[in-house]
């Protein structure tokens, strides 16, 4: 009885307050404030130093842009929902329409590219210099989703990871695209599209080491909020 008492008595003297993570659109808009305005001085940089670029802003251009935004945004809402144990997880399925416009939108700028060219226009060659950039463009808003989704319970890391990457590397995917216009092409759907899902797998399969539970524990009992 007595060790009882002294077992509850420990407990009660080393008990922390829990505080509530902000919903994930919340959260989602404190990461999204913070990626904007890094690409945006990256961006302002890369004018000063190489002149404005110049952009065709047609239809398929915008809905290309606002379509891949959408994905980084739903995406990144999607990666913190999953660290919140209960949270449902519908926004996985409202991913997929953002996801199928942007793809169709370059799909469309591949078809026409074809038509255009021919059989040039299956060519694979890109500028690869570009991959870089949306590493580096990239970089911080990954930084930042690590940090906050550490914040949280990933009962999934993968998948969790997986659509943080996403979400950071379609950001960096977009802002290369507003400094480099180039045509919508098949090396451009390779390169540019397939490297962002590679960058994701690879991330997936980093998701235990990267959000593990004996790391974040100590992350809350630091005093971690």
């Amino acid at each position: 009885m007595k060790d009882t008492e002294r077992l509850i008595r420990g407990l009660a003297e080393n008990i922390r307050p829990v505080h509530r993570l902000p919903h994930p659109w919340v959260r989602t808009g404190v990461w999204l404030a913070v990626s904007l305005l890094y690409t945006t001085a990256v961006l302002i940089v890369m004018v000063l130093r190489r002149g404005a670029p110049v952009l065709q802003v047609d239809t398929r251009f915008l809905i290309e842009a606002a379509s891949a935004f959408a994905v980084g945004v739903i995406a990144a809402a999607s990666a913190f929902a999953l660290t919140i144990p209960g949270y449902g997880r519908k926004l996985l399925l409202v991913l997929v329409f953002p996801l199928g416009i942007w793809l169709g939108s370059l799909f469309d700028g591949c078809v026409q590219d074809w038509m255009r060219r021919r059989t040039l226009s299956l060519s694979l060659h890109h500028d690869m210099s570009c991959l870089p950039f949306i590493v580096f463009l990239g970089l911080v808003p990954a930084i930042v989703m690590a940090v906050m989704l550490r914040r949280g319970a990933p009962l999934n890391p993968h998948l969790t990871v997986a659509l943080g990457a996403l979400a950071a590397a379609g950001m960096g995917n977009l802002g290369l695209r507003l400094i480099y216009p180039e045509n919508a092409d098949l090396g451009l759907l390779v390169w540019h599209v397939g490297g962002i899902f590679v960058l994701s797998a690879l991330a997936a399969l980093a998701g235990r080491t990267i959000l593990n539970w004996q790391s974040i524990t100590g992350v809350f009992q630091n005093g971690g909020k």
